[in-house]
């Protein structure tokens, strides 16, 4: 079965950015955690060009991230 994710944003980017994650050993986990579930789906898709390049930089290839506007 294909499964596909839809990002609206990045939650754990945030939490970090506003303090409420902190840590080194935390963030490490978070990120290993947010990279699992993103390489878990088919396709990953979201609703803003910004967001689809942020899933780039967290190794979510061309082929499997998709621009999906509203």
């Amino acid at each position: 079965m294909l499964s596909w994710l839809h990002v609206q944003d990045f939650e754990v980017d945030a939490a970090f950015e506003l303090g409420v994650l902190r840590g080194k050993a935390m963030r490490t986990a978070a990120a290993w955690a947010e990279q699992a579930l993103l390489q878990s789906f088919y396709r990953v898709l979201s609703i803003s060009l910004r967001l689809v390049e942020k899933l780039h930089e967290k190794d979510v290839g061309d082929k499997r991230a998709v621009l999906l506007p509203t």
